[in-house]
């Protein structure tokens, strides 16, 4: 009697789903706000479409790294696999490890708060009831996502369409309806101590509305035809959401005067009550709610394969490798990410997390870059394939522009960066404890 093969992940998903999955976990619910934090750091119709120019200009460049290292290294868990290759196993490790513990917990948990908040709206919660809701959310798609990685993918194309859909009726609305002259020119924010400093102000806004280009490569061993589909479904996506963010600001800027842009809490809410009146609510709050769940649904898609590539590296639990015979997903490792989330939804500084690892996003930013030209050093340039956009160009550009924000993350969040790196150290410990215990003794080749 012969063992039977370990059941393996499918390769199943269409250029069509990389590129949904792409556009819908860049399409968060930021740019349903950040627009009044830009006009506020900026102060002028100029400035603030500057600001989200630029801003697509570096989605680009990130878009042009994470395409080429998807197209030397197609393999699923994406940056892991990339920073392994180029950067060493610690490293690797230290990404998977803030992935589980902060980045992507954090960031499901705090989506799923305001998934209920939003929900609000539409039924009777209060207190204790919206965090229920939030975990409830979380673990319904956790399960969809458990089901198959073509369950997962039609969820998402669904609510990626939807969150398209949603804008460009923004879009319309201000086409349709907008009376305010756009002025191109330039003055510095009454907030703002010089033009430089709103200019960078605006753009931390900017650049987490634009984040999130990174997540087809976790899925990138799923992809029926990776070496040619992930590259272009990275460029595409990032190159529509980019057509899309920039048309909704303009929406903004010519349904709402600056000073009332500026002011909104919800912008969206108040550009759409001027287009339609006194039901833009509850729009927004629909458009938030599809908003919110794509984009949770995105995550725990595509994360849990970067715990699944740990396993197999022998730098986590053997269970988180471990693929279901019948639905071929990673389901432990989906089970583990859902419920780390929804546990994280009842602690009460949940929002506070997400400050502690912008300065660590950016530094794995910035090492991926760097990974690209050790990996191509190592493995010929003809390893790139079809993938080479942009390069050498814009990788370094874009690692470039990491290594300052990182610096800048340091100093000007010193406190926030500080708990960053203190989890971060927390992980070299583990790592430790794994390599003593005779884990992680496999060093795969690229």
């Amino acid at each position: 009697m012969t063992d039977r093969p370990a059941p393996r992940l499918e390769r199943s998903l269409t250029l069509f789903d990389g590129t949904m999955i792409v556009m819908g976990t860049i399409i968060g619910i930021g740019i349903f706000f950040t627009p009044s934090r830009v006009a506020g750091a900026t102060g002028s119709h100029g400035l603030s479409l500057l600001a989200w120019g630029v801003g697509a200009l570096i989605a680009l460049a990130g878009g042009c790294t994470y395409a080429a290292l998807g197209a030397a290294l197609p393999q699923t868990g994406g940056p892991y696999v990339y920073l392994r290759a180029g950067c060493g196993r610690l490293v690797a490790f230290l990404y998977g490890w803030m992935l589980l513990t902060a980045i992507v917990s954090g960031a499901i948990a705090v989506i799923g708060l305001v998934f209920a908040d939003h929900l609000a709206r539409f039924f009777p919660l209060e207190g204790a009831a919206k965090s229920c809701v939030a975990a409830a959310t979380i673990v319904l798609l956790t399960v969809v996502n458990v089901l198959g990685v073509r369950w997962g993918s039609r969820v998402q194309n669904l609510f990626t369409l939807l969150k398209v859909a949603s804008l460009l009726l923004l879009v319309g609305a201000g086409l349709w309806r907008g009376r305010e002259p756009l002025t191109l020119g330039v003055s510095v924010a009454p907030e703002a101590s010089s033009l430089a400093a709103g200019f960078v102000s605006a753009m931390v806004g900017v650049l987490f509305s634009f984040g999130g280009w990174q997540n087809l490569c976790n899925v990138g061993g799923e992809l029926k035809r990776p070496e040619r589909d992930l590259p272009r479904a990275i460029l595409i996506g990032v190159l529509g959401v980019a057509a899309v963010y920039l048309l909704a600001n303009f929406a903004y800027l010519r349904l709402l005067p600056i000073e009332e842009l500026r002011s909104s809490a919800v912008p969206a809410a108040a550009a759409l009550e001027r287009a339609i009146g006194a039901r833009a609510g509850d729009v927004t709050a629909l458009l938030i709610l599809c908003s919110a769940f794509g984009i949770l649904n995105g995550l725990l898609l595509s994360a849990p394969r970067v715990y699944y590539a740990m396993a197999e590296d022998r730098l986590l639990f053997r269970p988180f490798g471990a693929v279901s015979s019948r639905f071929r997903t990673p389901a432990f490792a989906i089970l583990v990410q859902g419920g780390a989330a929804a546990l994280l939804v009842f602690w009460g500084s949940v929002f506070d997390l997400l400050d502690y690892v912008v300065f660590a996003d950016w530094l794995f930013f910035t090492l991926n870059a760097l990974a690209l030209f050790v990996i191509v050093r190592k493995l010929k340039p003809a390893v790139l394939r079809g993938g080479a956009f942009g390069y050498p160009w814009a990788p370094a550009l874009f690692g470039l522009l990491g290594a300052a924000m990182t610096v800048g993350t340091l100093i000007a969040q010193w406190r926030n960066a500080g708990r960053g790196v203190a989890i971060l150290a927390v992980g070299v410990l583990v790592y430790a404890l794994f390599l003593r215990r005779g884990r992680g003794g496999r060093a795969p080749a690229p």
